[in-house]
């Protein structure tokens, strides 16, 4: 047993005070880093399902402009041909020409060396 001084008993008080409040501190950084790491980790998931559906809509776009590239060039020429006296029946639609924005933040490219 030792004996202190009001004010030494004090002063001991108020340190393990400061220790407490900052295990308390340094346990919510923690969580804090953590919940951090775990949130950063997700948006690399979502940045390559995004990329990954950027890709399908591209390829998208790009099969529905070679269909109608095909039926403007092979399919409604026949049709004219065979519906010669009503030409103006016939309409071609237009063509997508709209690309899917390209990802350009660093945390959401892609490694195609990894892949």
């Amino acid at each position: 047993m030792v004996l202190a001084s009001p004010s030494t008993l004090l002063a001991v008080l108020k340190s393990v005070a400061f220790t407490w409040r900052q295990d308390v501190l340094t346990d919510s950084a923690r969580e804090l880093f953590d919940l951090a790491r775990q949130l950063y980790d997700r948006m690399g998931t979502l940045g390559e399902n995004v990329s990954k559906l950027g890709s399908s809509l591209k390829s998208s776009v790009d099969r529905y402009n070679a269909m109608v590239g095909t039926l403007e060039a092979r399919v409604l020429p026949t049709a004219r041909k065979l519906n010669s006296l009503e030409e103006s029946g016939l309409a071609a639609p237009p063509a997508v020409e709209a690309t899917p924005r390209a990802l350009s933040a660093p945390e959401l490219q892609h490694d195609e060396a990894a892949a």
